[in-house]
């Protein structure tokens, strides 16, 4: 039942060694720190040093801010500055989503984490693997910096630069991203994707790709919906319909595709300056 005081830190554990002449404590067994009645941390064994307000936590380490749980082996915890560091793999649980990594760093105060090395994201609707990214525990918003698939059971999301939301579904990536499904495959220099309205925008050398009827559309912007399968492309807009011995090349200023009324069959429209 040892307590021990300083300025706006609480620390109780088992038993304690404390160096008087430099200020530094040794916590062992059951560890609980508590700083401005907001931020836990709890470890089998914890060393604080009050003058630089650092403390290094050991074994089943547990930072809890608010609604964000971050658990570890190993932690450094920079009190003045609000930022953990780990390097042995660590564990960051919010309300939605679960974040694993081999190096990350914590900021409690702006409550964002980088992540780098293995880093994995898994929530009730899809995986996201990555090198490196940066996540804001407050909005859930991922920022991509690195190479990163973010994948389900029907859709998987390349990019190495980006911006996605893991709560809203809205994305917007950079540097030629891919968003490959069973039947399509679409790539730009830059893409626009809200997942719960299915629209979508691609800009810059855009390619749409149809697997399943062998269609390929390209364009320098290209909109589209995954719910309603349809999609428009302009500016240097070109249609191709491949089979295994010829290929169809048409071009317009505007092309069109939307479902027919044929099951799995698609119409392609096409307007003004038509040649093929």
């Amino acid at each position: 039942n040892v307590e021990i005081s300083h300025q706006n830190i609480r620390m109780w554990c088992d038993s304690a060694y404390s160096y008087t002449d430099i200020n530094m404590v040794d916590g062992f067994g059951n560890v609980h720190i508590l700083k401005d009645d907001t931020l836990h941390l709890y470890a089998d064994f914890v060393n604080y040093n009050s003058e630089i307000k650092w403390a290094k936590a050991k074994g089943n380490v547990k930072l809890v801010n608010k609604s964000t749980t971050l658990t570890t082996d190993s932690l450094n915890y920079d009190m003045n500055r609000g930022i953990g560091y780990y390097d042995n793999y660590g564990t960051i649980v919010d309300s939605t989503s679960t974040l694993t990594s081999k190096i990350g760093e914590y900021y409690v105060d702006q409550e964002r984490a980088y992540f780098k090395t293995e880093v994995k994201t898994v929530t009730d609707d899809y995986i996201m693997e990555s090198d490196t990214l940066i996540y804001e525990t407050k909005t859930g918003a991922v920022s991509i910096v690195g190479p990163t698939n973010i994948h389900n059971e029907k859709n998987n999301l390349y990019a190495i630069d980006g911006f996605y939301n893991t709560r809203t579904g809205k994305a917007d990536l950079f540097k030629r991203p891919v968003i490959t499904s069973k039947e399509q495959q679409i790539t730009a220099d830059s893409i626009f994707y809200d997942k719960v309205s299915g629209d979508g925008i691609a800009k810059g050398n855009a390619d749409l790709h149809d697997l399943k009827n062998r269609i390929i559309v390209k364009g320098n912007h290209a909109t589209y919906n995954d719910i309603q399968k349809t999609s428009q492309v302009t500016d240097s807009a070109q249609f191709w319909y491949y089979s295994e011995r010829d290929t169809l090349f048409l071009h317009a200023d505007t092309l069109k595709t939307v479902p027919d009324s044929i099951p799995d069959e698609k119409i392609v429209k096409a307007y003004y300056g038509v040649r093929f």
